[in-house]
């Protein structure tokens, strides 16, 4: 499975550029704006009861829909956690994948969706972000393509270690 996964994610580096973008603003509380204040889960045996997923915002014209990862043991050693937003409005389609860990600048993550390779995160300052979109002249992978489609997400360490999970 080590030489699968490496072999994997080299394959993604080569194809992937990684994707960093604005986290939004913070207070003192070290929240960032954009999460909401009951997101207070910091890994396996947290007291933080939250909903699998939460519609984050609905008009006529667009859905948005926010999961949040399961962080599994190799995931914990490294405080990883994160969520996938997936967001449609009218033919435009984007699926985002927000992961923070307790890891070097530059560390990479290969991110599954339903088993195969969507692309790859490089952390930086302990956080990092994969954002794809079927406008802006970009293309969404086949792994993500249709958004609705995806039932499964995996980001796995460059050991090949699964280190997030979610059902959609």
């Amino acid at each position: 499975m080590k030489t699968l996964m490496g072999l994997t994610l080299g394959i993604a580096l080569a194809l992937t550029a990684p994707a960093l973008a604005d986290k939004g603003s913070s207070d003192n509380s070290g929240r960032s704006h954009d999460q909401p204040e009951w997101d207070d889960r910091s890994g396996p045996g947290s007291s933080g009861a939250c909903p699998a997923a939460e519609l984050r915002e609905q008009r006529d014209d667009e859905n948005r829909v926010r999961f949040f990862f399961q962080t599994t043991e190799a995931g914990a050693g490294i405080r990883a956690k994160g969520h996938i937003d997936i967001r449609i409005r009218d033919t435009r389609q984007k699926f985002t994948v927000e992961v923070e860990a307790r890891v070097p600048d530059g560390t990479t993550f290969l991110v599954l969706a339903n088993g195969q390779p969507a692309g790859v995160i490089r952390t930086a300052f302990g956080e990092g972000e994969l954002e794809l979109k079927n406008f802006d002249g970009q293309a969404l992978p086949a792994a993500v393509n249709p958004v609705t489609a995806v039932r499964r997400v995996e980001v796995w360490d460059a050991f090949g270690r699964l280190v997030l999970e979610a059902g959609l």
